[in-house]
């Protein structure tokens, strides 16, 4: 059985997810298009790589877009627990 299918798994997300947003946490991803809503729950080392399923220091607070544009990968600002700067435009 797939460990994302079970009771355990349902009951930390949930746990985490309202956690974060009594805390006001945003997407810790940050990628291109990021709404910053906390929505999901990304693993940092993604667990088809070898991650820790059930490893609060393997997981992290993501809106959907950016849990979905990661894929597969590993972003290591998140894995840092550091958030990209936000680039501001220059007024010419």
């Amino acid at each position: 059985m797939d460990p994302i299918s079970t009771r355990r798994w349902r009951n930390l997300r949930a746990a985490l997810l309202n956690t974060w947003r009594a805390e006001g946490r945003t997407c810790a991803l940050r990628l291109r298009g990021c709404t910053t809503t906390v929505d999901t729950v990304d693993h940092v080392i993604p667990r088809s790589l070898g991650g820790a399923v059930f490893d609060r220091a393997n997981l992290v607070p993501s809106c959907t877009y950016c849990n979905q544009a990661k894929g597969n990968g590993i972003n290591r600002t998140a894995r840092q627990g550091i958030r990209r700067p936000t680039v501001r435009s220059r007024e010419w």
